[in-house]
């Protein structure tokens, strides 16, 4: 018996998001087995989204495990990531702004 899955869908332009429900595993195989990154036509979400493309930014599998970019295994692998092993990537820090944005 499947539950009720949740497809998460923003337009980044506009920083609009909408949640759907779906209830039939028939509705997401379009989306299994794709990697993130990947643009997917969502016909089969419903009549409201013929024509529409949706690129896969991320999401979890059905054990739970997060989608990560640049991973192209199958399987489930381990990244061994420390501190200073990478130039560039984990010596760094980026600071993020927390500040609202106005107009």
């Amino acid at each position: 018996m499947l539950r009720a899955e949740a497809e998460h869908i923003s337009f980044p332009a506009t920083v609009c998001q909408k949640l759907t429900e779906v209830d039939s595993e028939c509705k997401l195989r379009p989306f299994y087995e794709k990697h993130v990154a990947g643009d997917v036509t969502a016909d089969a979400l419903g009549e409201g989204w013929k024509a529409f493309v949706v690129r896969i930014s991320g999401g979890n599998d059905k054990q739970g495990i997060c989608m990560k970019q640049g991973v192209l295994t199958h399987g489930h692998v381990l990244l061994l990531l420390r501190e200073k092993d990478t130039p560039g990537l984990t010596d760094t820090t980026v600071p993020h702004n927390s500040e609202e944005k106005t107009d």
